[in-house]
């Protein structure tokens, strides 16, 4: 749960204490917003907290979030804005923004009052004064622009922010490549120690195209390997590990601890602690996840504690070609994208040979067994089994469960994850229950 500090992109200049804030919008971002604030979401390389850590030169050490995550603040070292000291000035900022230098300035040049909006009307900075109840009340609908803005407001019309679930997706493949970029200039011009590059040694059965490859001196790589570097940067972080028969394309980042067991691997982020194998493209797996056996997954976002069964595949593209749609609990929805595949919650399980269609999505504690065919596109959180054989995952079980599973990783479950996930469960207890109605109804379970 607690966000690592790592050395991140570049420091910018000072601003006023930040506050983090999530608004109306954050619930729609799908099963990996449940478990934990956007602001700790990884998009490219970085989690939304580090981004703007690095912008601004200090962590953010306070935020508004949804009132369900308020144990997660206290377990990552911040406090809810409402119990922080009157301070002159704060900036606010949505976390659903993904900001680059040049509106981050924007942001930072804001007078006390005024507001920076996207070209859609989101609220994605604030200049708030010494009196925030005015500024708390107006983040309630910062989705949406207001009618009579209070203050003065500015547009970032090229701002990044995300607005639907797929987005994580699709803003993950812009910012990669810019990510690890910088972290690879980080590291050539010393600000990141303890990294070299691996070059080219046939001799020893390491095989590197391009010069964009770097590895911390605790990583491991057991030949023969092959990594291309041509399209991106590969880093390789403290800890990991890279087996034999492994073929990496940048861009992309193993993150400290993580093991590639073998496979190709192309434009992803293998986030801490995870043990993935087989042919993984374009995606993000958060932490601490495991697909140790082959299958396909391709353009998919992993939640954390999540594990893969042997040859569960995620489609990512259509037969036709055409716009795949993401499915919820209102049904299918248009994404635009051609290609896409699932996005998945936290300690979500697979059985053997299970098979997603493009634009699934599975909700957190998800114990997926008994699909017949490729399971459905929308499973709410804690379902156990799919279609007509599907229940209700029972909460204590789960957590029993889940305890067991940390263990293993030396890793507790602690208080404030207890509380999350349990407010999670009874959170999406509505759309549970529409769907095992469904299933019982038809046949076939439910699309």
């Amino acid at each position: 749960m607690r966000a690592e500090k790592r050395s991140v992109l570049q420091e910018g200049a000072t601003s006023p204490p930040i506050v983090l804030f999530e608004d109306q919008r954050a619930a729609q971002l799908g099963p990996l917003a449940l478990t934990r604030p956007v602001f700790d979401l990884v998009v490219g390389a970085f989690r939304q907290r580090e981004r703007i850590a690095a912008l601004c030169g200090a962590w953010p050490q306070a935020a508004r979030v949804r009132p369900a995550l308020r144990p997660w603040l206290a377990e990552a070292g911040m406090r809810d804005v409402a119990e922080t000291p009157a301070v002159p000035a704060r900036l606010l900022v949505n976390a659903r923004w993904l900001p680059q230098a040049e509106d981050w300035g924007m942001a930072t040049a804001l007078p006390l009052g005024a507001q920076l909006r996207s070209s859609q009307g989101d609220l994605l900075a604030l200049h708030a004064g010494k009196d925030l109840s005015a500024a708390l009340a107006l983040l309630t609908d910062a989705a949406g622009a207001p009618e009579r803005p209070d203050g003065p407001v500015e547009l970032a019309p090229q701002a990044t922010i995300l607005r639907d679930s797929w987005d994580l997706v699709s803003s993950h493949e812009a910012l990669l490549g810019p990510d690890v970029q910088g972290l690879l200039a980080g590291v050539r011009s010393g600000d990141r120690s303890g990294f070299a590059p691996i070059v080219d040694e046939p001799g020893a059965g390491v095989f590197v195209h391009g010069d964009g490859v770097v590895a911390h001196e605790s990583a491991g790589i057991t030949p023969p390997v092959f990594f291309d570097s041509t399209p991106g940067p590969v880093v390789i972080e403290e800890d990991a590990q890279v087996g034999p028969f492994s073929h990496l394309t940048g861009p992309m980042m193993l993150a400290r601890g993580t093991h590639f067991l073998g496979g190709s691997v192309t434009g992803t982020y293998l986030g801490p602690g995870c043990r993935v194998r087989g042919e993984v493209t374009g995606s993000i797996f958060l932490g601490w996840s495991n697909k140790a056996h082959d299958g396909f997954v391709g353009h998919c976002y992993i939640g954390e504690w999540v594990n893969l069964g042997a040859m569960t595949t995620s489609s990512n593209l259509k037969n036709t070609y055409g716009a795949i749609s993401m499915g919820t609990a209102a049904g299918p929805r248009p994404t635009g994208r051609i290609k896409l595949g699932s996005l998945i919650g936290d300690h979500a399980r697979t059985a053997i040979g299970t098979l997603l269609a493009g634009g699934s999505q599975v909700g957190v504690a998800v114990n997926l067994f008994g699909a017949e065919g490729p399971a459905g596109k929308w499973l709410p959180s804690f379902l156990w089994g799919v279609g007509q054989r599907s229940e209700t995952y029972d909460l204590a079980r789960f957590l029993a469960v889940a305890e067991r599973v940390l263990g293993r990783r030396e890793r507790p479950l602690t208080p404030g994850q207890r509380e999350i996930l349990s407010a999670a469960f009874a959170e999406t207890s509505a759309e549970r229950r529409d769907y095992l109605d469904a299933a019982a109804a038809a046949p076939d379970g439910p699309e």
